[in-house]
């Protein structure tokens, strides 16, 4: 996948993918990065690309022409980069006569090419996903703080996009006519403001990179997350140290009645916490137990810390034990 950032600061989104998991990502094709200096698209004498609100207001808005000038060369770019690669593939000849079978000439082909494959290099064919990718259309995201949120269910589906592109504001935003002429989507992530998109764009390029086949070291990882089936995800806890003692009594009395939930520890434990244990129930190999606990400890979390969730949750679960009177 191909990642676009149309963006006044593009220093601020490079840093982000020299480490870690998105590092590994770009350097094994798996996504590519682009930053686009919107400022290269202004053609007064200043390189000004923000003006006074029309109608008066504090803040200066980034201006409808230039952005539309970025846009469209972006646009117009990955529109000429396709017709170039597709003028580069090469046109497979298929001697047809009446002794031979068209399926026949098909599968000669197909296995001519694939040994031919296999002599390529695996960064080759990297670089050609990539191409691909980046000759797509680009699917136009606005970030703004005047929009629906973002979800774990919008970055799943925008991870079978091959080319999406970040448009990041700044100052007082962006012009609307710039929103209505080229967004494909408008989000947020979340009700308070930011000094810039860029940020808020990284979020959603983080979520939608790591739901990318291939980018998680384990695909495991992208089971039972927080927000599945409306629910967070439960507790997790890393494996005890050797030789430490597994306090039996840490979540003594739980209960699910009525969605009655109770999580009590141990009065044994410090007030700091400090030397809490995981619950025994983790360590002892029954998987069944350890779901169900699991999710459990999920409902009870959601019902907390996110109660609207826990409502939809409540609807929406099959399984969800009825509230007694």
């Amino acid at each position: 996948m191909h990642f676009s950032f149309l963006t006044l600061f593009p220093q601020l989104i490079e840093g982000y993918f020299s480490d870690s998991i998105l590092k590994n990502a770009r350097e094994n094709g798996l996504i590519s990065i682009e930053t686009i200096q919107i400022r290269d698209f202004a053609t007064n004498a200043y390189k000004s690309v923000d003006m006074p609100q029309i109608g008066g207001g504090a803040g200066q808005v980034i201006s409808y022409e230039v952005l539309s000038r970025a846009i469209s060369s972006l646009q117009k770019t990955t529109n000429q980069d396709a017709r170039q690669n597709q003028a580069q593939i090469p046109q497979q000849d298929f001697a047809l006569d009446s002794t031979q079978d068209f399926t026949q000439d098909c599968i000669q082909a197909t296995d001519k090419n694939t040994s031919k494959s296999k002599n390529t290099s695996k960064n080759a064919s990297k670089n050609t996903d990539i191409n691909i990718c980046k000759t797509a259309r680009p699917h136009i995201i606005f970030l703004t703080p005047c929009a629906k949120p973002f979800t774990q269910n919008d970055a799943k589906r925008l991870a079978k996009k091959p080319h999406i592109a970040f448009v990041c504001g700044r100052y007082e935003g962006v012009d609307e006519r710039a929103i209505e002429a080229f967004a494909d989507e408008v989000f947020c992530i979340g009700d308070f403001i930011l000094t810039g998109g860029e940020l808020a764009a990284l979020c959603l390029c983080d979520s939608i990179a790591r739901n990318i086949s291939g980018v998680l070291g384990n695909s495991e990882s992208l089971q039972g997350e927080s927000f599945e089936n409306y629910l967070l995800e439960a507790p997790v806890f890393a494996r005890h140290i050797k030789g430490e003692k597994i306090l039996d009594s840490f979540f003594t009395d739980f209960s699910t009645a009525d969605f009655g939930f109770s999580c009590q520890a141990s009065a044994k434990n410090d007030k700091n916490f400090v030397n809490f244990i995981a619950p025994s129930v983790y360590s002892k190999g029954n998987h069944s137990k350890i779901s169900i606990l699991k999710n459990d400890l999920a409902v009870c979390k959601t019902r907390y810390f996110r109660p609207n969730l826990f409502e939809k949750w409540k609807i929406h679960n099959p399984n969800n034990p009825k509230k007694k009177g």
